[in-house]
């Protein structure tokens, strides 16, 4: 997914308050293998909530930033499966 596209999904997550199912399942895989992206959007996300007072919620199955970073983290400490 180029990185324009990404920025507009975000665009329409955060400020019409959804999209679809499959454009959500597209920004969910681009966001977890792309550092910038997911950067952009974690800075949009406080700027959301530093002027609502709120976080946006999140669609179904869209893992926050946090539970990818402790889910990768685990993934990390587990021990390699013998081939």
């Amino acid at each position: 997914m180029l990185h324009q596209r990404t920025r507009e999904l975000i665009a329409q997550r955060l400020s019409r308050g959804g999209i679809s199912a499959p454009e959500a399942a597209e920004l969910r895989e681009h966001l977890i293998t792309c550092e910038e992206c997911r950067q952009t959007y974690d800075h949009q996300v406080e700027m959301v909530r530093a002027m609502t007072g709120s976080t946006p919620e999140e669609p179904a199955g869209f893992e926050s930033r946090t539970l990818m970073d402790e889910t990768f983290a685990r993934l990390e400490a587990m021990e390699p499966v013998p081939a």
